[in-house]
């Protein structure tokens, strides 16, 4: 996997995820522009895939990449919660003045209704604005790894 076969899978990503950035280059022919934004973005992308590689590594039996590592999407699942899950959404937005900034969302998914209530009552108590508050004062890897920990009911290791 030589350095054209990592632009290759940037661009990729930087259609899909910001394409209208693009077409505002076009129309200004900025190249420098474009040129440190598709650097930028392409920073962020790998410090998802490091991030999403990172604890699918560490927590194997609770965090799944279904889209593998380079996607947007992480599971934590509980193996005590069985039908319960949490995803975290992670995509990485572009304005048209080409600044690039990460945005991260919790979303939870629940099986089972007749379990919101046990779920709601014991310590996994979860929100979203609890996970956007944690992201603000923690970061986004001391987050990802408070959840797992919480929810997933894993034990600190030492790696």
């Amino acid at each position: 996997s030589g350095p054209l076969v990592n632009l290759w899978k940037i661009s990729q990503c930087l259609v899909t995820s910001a394409w209208h950035f693009s077409v505002i280059v076009e129309d200004t022919k900025d190249l420098l522009l474009f040129f440190r934004t598709l650097r930028t973005f392409s920073e962020r992308c790998e410090e998802r895939r490091q991030t999403f590689q990172h604890f699918q590594e560490k927590y194997p039996d609770v965090v799944s990449l279904p889209e593998g590592c380079r996607s947007e999407l992480m599971i934590i699942r509980s193996p005590q919660l069985p039908g319960i899950s949490m995803t975290i959404f992670w995509k990485i937005d572009v304005s048209m003045e080409g600044v690039v900034k990460p945005s991260l969302e919790l979303l939870l998914k629940m099986a089972d209704q007749g379990k919101i209530n046990w779920v709601m009552s014991e310590k996994y108590i979860i929100s979203t604005d609890y996970f956007q508050s944690l992201l603000r004062v923690l970061g986004v890897e001391a987050s990802i790894e408070g959840l797992i920990r919480t929810f997933g009911n894993v034990e600190c290791s030492s790696m």
